[in-house]
């Protein structure tokens, strides 16, 4: 479950139920609209949700953007950490085996995605 949750009196303002996330960030495009971007825990894909002007979830605007699943030095990597730096999306990825060992002992893997604006996807440009 994803929730928007007010930071000033600690509410839940929104939920969107069914997903099991991990790494979020949001990106915001040229003309203003905002996306929550979000991995899936167990299959390693990275999906988008919008976000109105009231900061709520857009229903039925949850996307598939793209995926590390299958790539990268492991192939079952799940993305762990999503940020953005203009046309790139950086992703951290690490292998995800349903337990809590520490981070710091797991390897990962930086995937590095540029966004192709008329086309509205993202293609990965590096892996390191």
């Amino acid at each position: 479950v994803l929730l928007h949750i007010s930071t000033h009196d600690k509410k839940v303002l929104d939920t969107l139920k069914g997903i099991d996330a991990m790494g979020l960030a949001v990106f915001q495009g040229l003309k203003g609209e905002r996306r929550l971007y979000f991995g899936k825990i167990r299959t390693g894909e990275i999906y988008s949700v919008g976000i109105g002007a009231n900061g709520k979830f857009i229903r039925g605007s949850v996307q598939l953007e793209c995926s590390v699943s299958g790539i990268g030095p492991r192939g079952d990597d799940a993305p762990r950490k999503i940020r953005f730096d203009r046309d790139l999306m950086i992703v951290n990825g690490i292998a995800f085996n349903y337990n809590l060992q520490a981070s710091s002992e797991k390897p990962e893997t930086t995937y590095v995605y540029l966004r192709d604006p008329s086309a509205k996807t993202w293609q990965l440009i590096n892996i390191q």
